[in-house]
């Protein structure tokens, strides 16, 4: 069994696992957006669509209650061009330079205990030289409240999948004082490394751990309420991966 990883939470990449459907393929729709010079609002478990072309930037915001974390995730979409980088800025409340993010494929971030306000996503490319069009879908993620995920009953399994920076979102009721058991497998995918990531119900990070082919982790429950599970690929593989994911109490 793998020792739960607490708090600590890097970014410059996804959180590995898992987190990114940060796209959420489990958590709702996808709304079209426009190429280039985009400024938009982007809502929690929603994914946008879009295209970069050159120095072309589009901008997202959303709105952070005190205390609540969230994941950006950016994945190219279409056809794989080696040359295009897809990138990813945050600005916190009162234009607050955060971090950025950069990779083939995908890339995403991670804010835990978020300050409260207007946040900013903004979507380029680092790559230079290629006059192709990036194509992208960027997902937000927010906890607690993560849009519409999954709700996890005991025992039973919940399949999935996860592509180019896609996250999928679940929740259990946890009991204060209880231990719940998190079993995840990957079932298809040549390469796929799936990742989990956990949220309090007030939105702090519990922990994160990411697995070659399974893995089983007990979570020690704190404080009463609904946790969160955000499942992500952590692996660098052009590859769709499925998985099943399950929550037993072990009291």
């Amino acid at each position: 069994m793998h020792s739960f990883k607490p708090a600590a939470r890097r970014r410059g990449r996804m959180p590995r696992f898992l987190l990114l459907s940060l796209l959420i393929l489990a958590t709702g729709g996808i709304n079209p957006a426009h190429a280039d010079g985009v400024s938009d609002t982007i809502s929690n478990g929603k994914t946008v669509t879009g295209k970069i072309t050159g120095s072309g930037v589009d901008s997202y915001t959303f709105k952070v209650e005190a205390g609540g974390s969230f994941v950006v995730s950016v994945g190219e979409t279409g056809t794989h061009d080696k040359k295009f980088l897809p990138a990813i800025d945050l600005t916190g409340p009162g234009s607050k330079g955060e971090t950025g993010s950069a990779r083939s494929l995908h890339a995403g971030i991670e804010k835990i205990n978020a300050a409260a306000g207007t946040w900013t996503v903004k979507v380029s490319r680092a790559d230079t030289g290629s006059a192709t069009d990036g194509n992208y879908a960027l997902t937000l993620v927010q906890v607690p409240g993560a849009g519409t995920a999954v709700a996890l009953s005991p025992g039973k399994d919940y399949s999935g999948s996860n592509e180019r920076g896609t996250i999928d979102a679940f929740t259990f009721t946890g009991v204060a004082g209880h231990t719940e058991t998190l079993k995840l497998n990957a079932t298809g995918g040549i390469g796929f490394a799936p990742e989990i990531s956990v949220f309090t119900p007030a939105g702090g990070f519990s922990g994160a751990v990411s697995c070659i082919t399974s893995c089983s982790q007990d979570v020690p429950i704190k404080a009463d309420g609904t946790w969160t599970v955000l499942v992500s690929k952590s692996d660098d593989n052009d590859v769709t991966g499925k998985y099943k994911l399950s929550v037993n109490d072990k009291n």
